[in-house]
């Protein structure tokens, strides 16, 4: 893509695969193949067969400093050496730059020892990860994973954990996947509920307190409640960040970013990112999705 000024802009096309979904996630899902994994295409580029439709994913780079305006570029089809179609397309350049670091603070697992024990490149996942807004469990913001999800007779063990967290590293932030609850006041510093366990009246008083507020979704919740499944809408992943920005929360939280599943396919509950032949990382449309929300966050 090209400015007026001569500045150009990087893209590439990614081609569009599929999932099939076996098992509808909820009322509202649909068996059959979804579009999910957006790969890489190799120099050749990729042959359509005549008559069949195929759906590509056009990504543009724009670096710090980038002349505000609109850019604009032509995407080609071609049949051989023949040009088939061209199609202009234009991006338009906001005058003001995003942060290095972003204010929505992102907790996300990669689970090292699991790429490791399927012969992945550590180091492209990371970086993947961190492109996309996915900071790593406990890299954020300085605080300890003290408990997930407990239940009301676990409080007393989770109360004896943050006290011990406390005492053993006093500078770390304590955090518990659970909504506000008093017999925990006093303990938990970063309250982290699901979604479906929002409570407005209850952020508000935990912020009076100084406490921080989270929030997190990963084997729920269904709908109407924005979800990470591929069988759902591609907009809800984005929409979260929104919703995550009208509620004054601080942090959103998954459970992890590639957890490839041989028992029963989950729908893309914990899996952001596939893996390619070679180990590489595969990105997805939900994945992109949750970087939009995380830069609508920001702006």
């Amino acid at each position: 893509l090209k400015h007026h000024s001569g500045q150009l802009l990087r893209s590439e096309v990614l081609a569009v695969d599929w999932r099939r979904v076996t098992h509808p996630t909820d009322r509202t899902g649909v068996t059959g193949f979804w579009p999910d994994p957006l790969r890489v295409q190799k120099s050749e580029g990729l042959s359509v067969a005549k008559g069949s439709n195929r759906a590509f994913w056009l990504r543009v780079y724009v670096p710090k400093a980038t002349v505000k305006g609109v850019y604009r570029g032509t995407v080609s089809v071609r049949s051989g050496e023949k040009i088939l179609h061209r199609f202009p397309f234009e991006v338009e350049v906001f005058g003001f730059e995003l942060p290095d670091r972003m204010t929505c603070l992102t907790s996300f697992n990669i689970g090292v020892d699991k790429l490791q024990k399927a012969g992945c490149d550590i180091k492209a996942f990371r970086e993947t990860q961190k492109r996309h807004h996915m900071m790593q469990f406990g890299t954020c913001t300085p605080y300890a994973y003290v408990f997930d999800e407990p239940s009301t007779s676990q409080y007393p063990i989770v109360r004896a954990r943050c006290e011990q967290s406390k005492k053993d590293r006093p500078h770390l932030k304590r955090m518990v996947t659970e909504p506000p609850c008093p017999e925990l006041q006093g303990y938990v510093d970063i309250w982290c509920p699901r979604t479906d366990d929002y409570s407005r009246e209850a952020a508000e008083a935990a912020r009076r307190r100084g406490e921080d507020y989270w929030w997190y979704i990963c084997c729920g919740p269904k709908a109407p409640f924005a979800g990470l499944f591929i069988d759902r809408p591609g907009t809800e992943l984005r929409t979260w960040l929104w919703q995550t920005w009208q509620e004054k929360i601080t942090g959103v939280l998954i459970w992890h970013a590639c957890w490839w599943s041989t028992a029963r396919d989950n729908n893309g509950d914990g899996t952001f990112f596939w893996k390619d032949d070679q180990g590489k990382p595969v990105d997805t449309f939900r994945a992109e999705a949750f970087r939009d929300g995380v830069e609508d966050y920001e702006y």
